[in-house]
């Protein structure tokens, strides 16, 4: 009989620590903190920023523990959209985040925490779609205003207790001295002079702008203040709106060396006042509501270089998500699985 072959067996400990961190990288943050508890250099090969620095807690429920550990272990990217976070009352401590994804969708919404937007200090990115805003929300958004390049402020609405909002949007965005992409789009503000605090205090840095589905609010004076103001404008989306054939000329003088892509469908702009987009020579996409095959075709022949009416959307400007990217994937260019989050951190 052949003779037994002696197995090998290898402790945890006898393994070095660049394995023991690539065994990790395949776990979630429930199975980290267990292994945490294995040894003092588990503990803090499990601490490793690698495995902290992007985090994607969508739908999950979130001790506010959690957020600050992961802060502490050098997390920069964090989603956390329509999760549930509890326990940030009495938070002070500072999180280092660049993007935050805090969204939410759905019929089933909770409010925000109170620490989490208060103790970011630096973000790149902020996405707040769907979330009910105070002032004291709009200041803290504010307090990034320095380095948020990116917002996302779409189907945003007033909550109880808002006080004096054409203040605080003014305010909000002569802080923001570094935005280029945000999203206002389909917002529950009904007050016109919301968006003229909105235009004219917006950076000239913004390169894209989403304003769609204001029906009532957004007026053509909005849309000439902006452009005449921001001519590095590249995306502008103002799909239905009550805009008329009164801003396409200032459209066109002002971004005219600029606007990429424009989406104007369901407004009132008809097809002869698109026939002055001829000037815009750098315009490459045009969504728009001439439905007459005559009308069209003038257009086409028109705009020869320009893509009409092709099923290309202005809808990800800002936005997280995209036709590539869910919530449960990631957010932004950042690729990330949402994970179940409820555990004891302490």
């Amino acid at each position: 009989m052949a003779k037994r072959q002696k197995l090998s067996f290898f402790e945890l400990n006898d393994m070095p620590d660049e394995i023991l961190l690539k065994i990790l990288t395949f776990l979630d943050i429930r199975e980290i903190f267990k292994c945490g508890q294995v040894s003092q250099r588990i503990r803090a090969i499990s601490n490793d920023e690698s495995l902290w620095l992007q985090l994607n807690f969508f739908k999950g429920y979130v001790p506010y523990r959690l957020i600050e550990k992961a802060a502490e272990n050098g997390c920069r990217y964090l989603s956390v959209a329509a999760a549930c976070l509890y326990d940030s009352e009495n938070s002070k401590m500072p999180l280092n985040l660049k993007y935050l994804e805090m969204s939410q969708y759905g019929y089933e919404r909770y409010e925000l925490p109170p620490g989490l937007l208060k103790n970011c200090h630096s973000l790149e990115k902020l996405a707040m779609e769907n979330v009910p805003l105070d002032s004291k929300h709009v200041n803290f958004i504010g307090k990034n205003g320095q380095t948020l390049k990116v917002l996302d402020l779409s189907g945003v609405c007033p909550c109880g207790g808002f006080q004096n909002p054409t203040e605080a949007i003014k305010n909000l965005f002569k802080s923001c001295v570094e935005l280029i992409e945000l999203n206002f789009s389909n917002s529950w503000f009904y007050e016109s002079e919301l968006f003229t605090a909105l235009v004219y205090n917006l950076t000239p840095k913004i390169m894209k702008v989403d304003f769609s589905s204001n029906h009532t609010v957004l007026k053509d004076r909005h849309v000439m203040t902006l452009v005449e103001r921001c001519q590095k404008i590249t995306e502008l989306n103002l799909s239905f709106t009550s805009i008329t054939n009164d801003c396409v000329d200032s459209i066109a003088t002002h971004l005219n060396s600029s606007l990429e892509k424009l989406d104007v469908s369901h407004t009132k702009i008809d097809s002869t006042a698109l026939l002055e987009l001829k000037s815009v020579g750098t315009l490459k996409v045009l969504r728009c509501s001439v439905k007459n095959i005559k009308k069209r075709r003038n257009l086409r022949k028109n705009l020869p270089q320009v893509i009409i009416n092709k099923d290309e959307y202005l809808s990800s400007i800002a936005t997280s998500t995209s036709d590539t990217v869910d919530y449960e994937n990631g957010f932004w260019e950042i690729k990330a699985k949402a994970q179940f989050a409820d555990l004891n951190c302490s």
